[in-house]
């Protein structure tokens, strides 16, 4: 999944993260340009991603699995059981910080699936 200005370009057939109630069974990848739009690099930032449920509960998730490209940084999300419990749309947000520097993508929605 490509970030180009800040807007998360969902793929077709990839806006079902999961079937509710899955727990580590699916993941995605994120395509962030190393370079900002204002000329910050973002390599040695922290990353989070902000996801927010069906129910309005608002949950943090710190990537731990970045890989530095040449032009892109590439973030791995696990999507667990957190994210799975609730039904419905899901929307997110990345976010990457260092000391006194915040960046973050415009929200994007995905959905979890209904599970019997």
């Amino acid at each position: 999944i490509n970030i180009v200005c800040r807007e998360i370009i969902i793929p077709s057939g990839q806006e079902i993260l999961a079937i509710q109630g899955e727990n580590n069974s699916n993941t995605r990848n994120f395509l962030i340009p190393k370079i900002t739009e204002d000329g910050e690099d973002l390599s040695s930032k922290n990353f989070n991603i902000y996801a927010k449920n069906s129910n309005n509960v608002l949950i943090t998730i710190p990537i731990e699995n970045i890989e530095n490209l040449d032009n892109y940084i590439k973030l791995t999300w696990k999507i667990d059981n957190s994210i799975t419990e609730t039904s419905g749309s899901i929307t997110i947000q990345i976010e990457a910080t260092s000391d006194n520097y915040i960046w973050k993508t415009y929200p994007a929605s995905f959905i979890i699936a209904n599970s019997l």
